[in-house]
């Protein structure tokens, strides 16, 4: 069997216990669930199915001293599952023959099944925002043909069928629910058709490109104020390839839907991956200023100022020059437009405010007296995020 076959399950077993294992540090570590009967009751049947699956097939000899319990706690369940994922992982590096690959598909869907019930738990009864994986072949699925379909027959759900049936109301990961929350499931076929191209790296390079479509569909969105789809791409994309940049994008669209708490948080998520990414620390800025939090803004654009990675560095500037408005330190604030424009000259809106700030100070400190900032002061918030529409 070709390798890249071999890894690309390999990287499907990875990702499905990945979310498994998230799900059970929110409901055991974070929750306290160990012991709620609703928990012990989703998980019953899979131990059941998991079981059977493994029964008769060459893993169950390797894997016959895990089999002990017919009754599993919920932290027991989840030390068995995560000792039999890591087990089957361990064992494709060993080598797997064709027959081998039915029974590992089987039992990855299996495993997403179960991190799908758990994430619905998790919804029910807890308030976390749990990842959702970010799988490698694996597809979403109808959810009403996902237990009678066989592993190779189940349909891909599209975007749109994704949001069938969903206004114009915030789309956002803590409101996912039994129609909403997405199932992914892998095919045989889909595994045939990922190798083509021979290695892992030409697959990667497929999620990349897919990944930069779905944001320019995401920036379509915004610009139209569609800002329920707009977190979906962004999202989908996120799942493909999580970048600094795309966290910030969900970042800016929770912001739009009025979360700014949600928003620095995926900022700050994306500060932990890339330090070196200016957006995320002008978004803060943006939001905290938002907040009035001036003080604390004129931190995080100064960090923004300061950041190695920014195509367009003239906004940290602006929005610097907002907050020192804000404050009246008028000449401060003038230095810092000056200093926008100079990285920015194409930037018509820059010279006007430039132009009024200038106007306006003159007469008012021939009579020593403070000016009125407000005429423009909206109009630079409307542009003082990295990812406005205007500056695409």
């Amino acid at each position: 069997m070709e390798n890249s076959k071999v890894n690309l399950v390999r990287s499907e077993l990875n990702m499905a216990i990945s979310y498994i294992d998230r799900l059970f540090h929110g409901l055991i570590d974070l929750s306290d669930l160990d012991y709620h009967p609703g928990l012990k009751s989703c998980l019953s049947p899979y131990y059941e199915e998991f079981t059977a699956q493994l029964n008769g097939t060459v893993f169950h000899h390797v894997l016959r001293d895990r089999f002990e319990e017919e009754s599993l706690s919920a932290v027991g369940f989840r030390e068995w599952i995560l000792d039999v994922f890591n087990t089957l992982e361990m064992i494709t590096r060993l080598g797997v023959n064709e027959q081998a690959i039915s029974t590992y598909i089987n039992l990855i869907n299996c495993g997403y099944r179960l991190g799908r019930d758990l994430h619905l738990f998790c919804l029910r009864e807890t308030d976390l925002v749990v990842e959702l994986p970010r799988t490698i072949t694996a597809k979403e699925a109808r959810f009403e043909d996902a237990e009678s379909a066989s592993a190779t027959s189940l349909p891909e759900l599209s975007l749109c069928e994704f949001l069938d049936g969903t206004d114009e109301e915030d789309l956002l990961e803590d409101d996912w629910d039994e129609t909403t929350l997405p199932l992914y499931q892998v095919s045989e076929e889909d595994l045939d058709n990922s190798r083509f191209g021979g290695s892992i790296l030409s697959f990667s390079m497929g999620a990349l490109k897919k990944s930069k479509e779905l944001i320019n569909k995401g920036h379509e969105c915004v610009f139209e104020k569609k800002y329920s789809n707009a977190l979906v791409f962004f999202e989908k994309a996120r799942r493909l390839h999580e970048t600094a940049e795309v966290l910030t994008l969900i970042g800016w669209v929770y912001s739009l839907l009025d979360n700014l708490e949600r928003g620095k948080k995926f900022c700050l998520k994306a500060i932990e991956i890339d330090p070196d990414y200016g957006p995320a620390y002008n978004d803060i800025g943006s939001y905290l200023l938002q907040e009035g939090d001036v003080s604390e803004s004129i931190r995080w654009f100064n960090l923004a100022k300061n950041a190695p990675i920014y195509q367009n560095k003239e906004y940290p500037y602006i929005n610097m020059g907002r907050a020192l408005l804000m404050q009246k330190k008028y000449r401060q604030a003038l230095d810092e437009f000056k200093e926008a424009r100079e990285l920015a000259p194409h930037q018509r809106q820059i010279s006007e405010t430039i132009k009024k700030v200038e106007s306006l100070m003159e007469p008012a400190e021939e009579k020593n007296d403070n000016f009125d900032v407000s005429p423009f002061l909206g109009e630079l918030k409307k542009n003082s995020s990295e990812f406005e529409s205007e500056y695409q």
